[in-house]
């Protein structure tokens, strides 16, 4: 081997030396930095530099509360399980757009506008690069299951949707900083998604599937019942009357006589008035039963209608003479009995008295 290959190789070999202790001692953080810097300009062509990173553990419910809603939000998760989501503002996913569309970042701020499908669309490839390029970079076990087989899916139109679609568990949150370009733009991306349960431990993913969260979601949801009396009606002079610490009459009405309504007056159930740790409570009674009534058929009804009257008395009709009108006398006709024997019918006139 001659100097110059030898060189060569010895090179070749400090240079993996180094890129090695590199990668052993890369911190969780800088591997964030390291993944989105790399990962924006490999994926869509964006150039950006990485500022402040910063990390939280949360409940999702606190989360969720303090998110921007002007935010954009895209689902993350593995096929079966929508773990979380990645948040984008105005700025970075203006800028997403510009550079996959017209290949030119612009100097100046974006202007306030809603988010379009095409905003969701164009940055789930630069997330799909980031977040496999952060389980590929960190060294840190618990940040690479905190991404490993997560990747982008379709947007989630507002905080409400994410409560209702996303299971209520401590959520781990991290917020990038970054510089687009070099116009001097700045913009956000913040990542959430569930925390592991001990260091070091890959997230297991949840058993339910969507429609499992979903119904879990809307069941929790908070439903506005109203206990109602039945209606009456009373003068209006009574109504005009009335002044305060004054008793109004209930006519017909009983403790057993509640409705329970839906806000859009749509009757729940019937209840029963009462007390219960000394507060007015109710109590929800079974269905009443459909009770069947005889129809008064002799008047009429409304769906029947009565029988028209006859005016007079009914004509009175001939009675036929028996000797014009009589049948003539049968021939003697025979036929086999049960046992045999030939039974004969007598003749018999048509009528008889």
């Amino acid at each position: 081997m001659d100097h110059d290959s030898a060189q060569s190789v010895l090179r070749r070999l400090l240079r993996s030396s180094a890129t090695a202790a590199l990668t052993q001692s890369i911190t969780p953080e800088r591997a964030l930095r390291l993944s989105l810097a790399r990962s924006a300009e490999r994926s869509v062509g964006l150039m950006v530099a990485v500022g402040e990173v910063t990390e939280a553990v949360a409940p999702l419910d606190a989360t969720l509360e303090a998110l921007d809603p002007a935010l954009m939000l895209i689902g993350l998760g593995t096929r079966d399980d929508l773990a979380g989501f990645a948040a984008l503002d105005l700025q970075l996913r203006t800028a997403l757009v510009e550079v996959q569309t017209v290949g030119v970042l612009h100097a100046a701020d974006a202007a306030d506008r809603p988010i379009s499908a095409g905003d969701a669309a164009l940055a789930v490839p630069f997330l799909d690069a980031f977040l496999s390029d952060v389980a590929r970079t960190a060294d840190d076990a618990a940040m690479e299951a905190w991404v490993t087989g997560i990747t982008a899916g379709a947007r989630i139109v507002d905080v409400r949707a994410a409560k209702m679609m996303l299971v209520d568990r401590p959520m781990r949150q991290v917020v990038l900083s970054v510089t687009l370009g070099s116009e001097g733009r700045t913009g956000q991306v913040m990542l959430v998604l569930p925390t592991p349960i001990a260091a070091g431990a890959p997230i297991k993913p949840a058993t339910s599937t969507f429609g499992d969260q979903m119904s879990a979601a809307v069941m929790d949801a908070s439903v506005v019942l109203q206990a109602v009396l039945p209606d009456f009606e009373m003068p209006l002079r009574d109504v005009e009357a009335f002044e305060i610490g004054g008793i109004v009459p209930l006519p017909g009405v009983s403790v057993g006589s509640v409705v329970l309504q839906g806000k859009d007056g749509v009757e729940v159930a019937r209840a029963r008035l009462g007390q219960a740790a000394g507060l007015r409570a109710v109590r929800v009674q079974p269905p009443q039963r459909p009770e069947m009534t005889d129809a008064d058929m002799g008047t009429g009804g409304a769906d029947i209608p009565p029988l028209p009257e006859i005016a007079g008395d009914f004509p009175t009709m001939p009675v036929p003479d028996d000797a014009e009108h009589a049948v003539p006398a049968m021939a003697p006709m025979e036929t086999e009995a049960a046992d045999g024997d030939a039974v004969e019918f007598e003749p018999q006139s048509a009528f008889e008295d």
